[in-house]
């Protein structure tokens, strides 16, 4: 037990802490640069705290037999842990719930006005989670893609739910989003169509899919 309780104090267990720990990132990169998997930025967090843990036993072994020395990589040790175990929690909630609003790892392209736009009004996730007519999760095999249509209902602006949704379309109109790296118009990148109850009371804006409007004569 003696030599249990002297491992903290001795240089070679930290080093090889550091070790261990520095070999997990290293085989992180290989994964996303060699193999092609890049990450999510939950990902990039839970590296964080990765790192976080290399430092603490890199401070560990800076000077092993120093009590405050000790202290502060044992700190540094345990914020890093507890911080990637709570990062680790909220991924793995991120990838197993049924709601798409309760958050999952960045879309492609990322449209985080959007869940703004969801957190401050809940008349809006109701509209887009609950009272739709039709939802269609990775439209066009897009993942991260949604389609909503709704049946029906009086799109006046008036209305908490049709003024948040409609101030997210504005901002898709005047705004740029970064795809792969590059800066791109948000409007290329979402479609909204309404069809009035008159037949010139029709609306089309953005350019990202291929939606259209058809009015037919049946008999």
């Amino acid at each position: 037990m003696n030599w249990l309780a002297n491992l903290s104090t001795q240089r070679t267990p930290w080093l090889l802490f550091s070790g261990i720990v520095f070999l997990l990132e290293v085989i992180a990169l290989f994964f996303q640069y060699n193999m092609g998997l890049a990450p999510c930025i939950m990902c990039i967090y839970q590296r964080t705290a990765v790192l976080g843990l290399l430092f603490a036993g890199i401070i560990g072994a800076s000077k092993p037999n120093n009590l405050v020395v000790r202290i502060v990589a044992y700190t540094v040790w345990g914020v890093s842990s507890v911080w990637g175990l709570l990062i680790a929690r909220e991924h793995i909630e991120m990838q197993t719930t049924t709601d798409p609003f309760a958050f999952s790892c960045e879309f492609e392209p990322n449209f985080p006005e959007f869940m703004i736009t969801m957190a401050k009004s809940p008349q809006a996730r109701e509209l887009c989670w609950a009272d739709h007519d039709e939802m269609i999760k990775d439209y066009c095999d897009i993942k991260g893609a949604f389609l909503f249509r709704w049946g029906g209902i009086k799109w006046y602006d008036s209305y908490e739910e049709i003024q948040a949704i409609q101030d997210f379309v504005d901002w898709c109109e005047n705004e740029t989003i970064e795809v792969e790296g590059k800066e791109v118009d948000a409007n290329e990148y979402y479609r909204f169509v309404r069809i009035g109850e008159e037949m010139d009371d029709n609306e089309v804006q953005g350019w990202g899919f291929d939606i259209h409007i058809e009015r037919s004569a049946t008999y």
